[in-house]
């Protein structure tokens, strides 16, 4: 795999449930994963137990500058990972 390239995996609340992470070492993948949560999330503690330094902890105030593919603010918006909106 690359050393310059990573998945980011976005979820909230179910440290012991990331199927996405399951997902991509059952298919093999063998590159850098961040699990990516907000700091809402009141399972903080348990993510960074699970999965150590590879949690980033995105403070929910500054996700007002994100594109998402809805027009009101809400934790379940989906965001591309080219920072355009969902569909365009």
């Amino acid at each position: 795999m690359r050393e310059d390239f990573c998945a980011f995996i976005l979820t909230h609340g179910r440290p012991n449930n990331v199927v996405t992470y399951r997902t991509l070492q059952a298919a093999g993948y063998t590159g850098k994963v961040f699990i990516v949560i907000d700091d809402e999330d009141e399972t903080t503690e348990e993510y960074k137990r699970i999965y150590g330094d590879d949690v980033w902890c995105s403070p929910r105030t500054r996700s007002g500058g994100i594109p998402t593919s809805t027009t009101t603010p809400q934790i379940g918006a989906v965001s591309s990972g080219r920072g355009t909106p969902a569909g365009t």
